[in-house]
């Protein structure tokens, strides 16, 4: 009878404690999204905090500013007037600062990456014109027109050494749109989001599960609903550059959209597709399509000897996809 006894308090001590602390567990966090368009493309947010009513409506009007400043596909924005003009007078704080990313970047990677390659894309056809064939003639008259060394910038002036000279960021842009949509929400308070521009994402803090954010690297063979490997992010940012969607075929051949601005032709190289991982996502940004100029081997030397973090996906002699990374992305924790 005791025994009973003592069993039946038990039961009804276990009960009271498991309630106590189903009522004391803390609630998942509810994940609040903002979306949109910009630089031709989508933008999505992701916040566990409540956004204040008017936060779209800000970031819309400061991207449009950004736009304004960078798109070379509005007649009016600065980068268009800039590429107009011999000498001129940066006014905006995003056309200086990629300015200077743009060369500092260029020189790191050797011409890799360089923002005067523009007229190059537009004559492989992936600008503004379509194309029946393109021949070596052409190549070699249009490189004489590529390379950062041609525009001379210091404080805020841009004299550009020849008119047939054109910027474009367009490689970097959509990094440095999520680096500047970070900062005005960080400068707001929010501490868990992420931020995608174009697929180029910065993640801040941890998601509702108080995990990293769980982030997914397309498979360049299949689509994105089925990534090839998934990765947590905290307070980094992940861009990706790659020839598996934007490209065409002339006379039998692949013609992608990554162009070597050293030697005016597209990319054909085994890389498939290239993950950078960085505090800046327009550093990962531009990183991702240098690499993929300068193919595996170069690319995985480049990145080992400087501790970047990046992640190569190929294919073999055999056509077999597979996954190569750097130091630094294996030592990640």
């Amino acid at each position: 009878m005791e025994s009973k006894r003592k069993a039946w308090w038990f039961s009804v001590v276990l009960v009271i404690v498991l309630g106590f602390l189903y009522f004391l567990r803390e609630e998942k966090p509810t994940t609040y999204g903002i979306s949109g368009e910009t630089m031709g493309t989508t933008y999505t947010i992701k916040l566990l905090q409540n956004p204040q009513p008017e936060l779209k409506s800000e970031i819309d009007q400061l991207l449009l500013e950004f736009n304004s400043a960078l798109s070379t596909y509005i007649p009016e924005s600065e980068i268009s007037q800039l590429n107009l003009s011999d000498t001129f007078q940066v006014r905006s704080l995003y056309l200086k600062f990629m300015l200077e990313q743009g060369r500092r970047i260029s020189r790191l990677t050797g011409g890799a990456f360089d923002p005067t390659v523009m007229p190059l894309v537009n004559l492989w056809g992936f600008g503004f014109e379509n194309i029946d064939q393109v021949d070596t003639v052409q190549v070699l008259h249009v490189l004489q027109y590529v390379g950062i060394e041609k525009v001379a910038f210091d404080h805020d002036l841009v004299v550009v050494k020849d008119s047939a000279v054109e910027l474009d960021f367009s490689a970097i842009a959509k990094g440095y749109g999520v680096d500047v949509v970070s900062a005005l929400l960080k400068d707001k308070g929010y501490q868990n989001f992420m931020v995608e521009i174009g697929g180029e994402i910065y993640c801040s803090g941890v998601n509702s599960d108080g995990r990293p954010w769980q982030i997914g690297i397309d498979d360049p063979r299949g689509d994105r609903s089925n990534p090839y490997t998934i990765i947590g992010l905290e307070n980094l940012s992940i861009a990706t550059s790659g020839n598996y969607r934007n490209y065409y075929m002339l006379e039998g051949k692949k013609i992608s959209h990554t162009i070597d601005p050293k030697t005016g032709m597209p990319s054909a190289n085994d890389l498939l597709s290239v993950s950078v991982l960085s505090d800046k996502c327009y550093e990962a940004d531009a990183l991702a399509t240098a690499f993929m100029v300068m193919g595996k081997d170069s690319a995985l030397s480049f990145a080992d000897e400087r501790d970047l973090m990046a992640a190569f996906i190929f294919s073999d002699s055999l056509g077999k996809d597979q996954l190569i990374l750097s130091k630094a992305w294996k030592a990640r924790p």
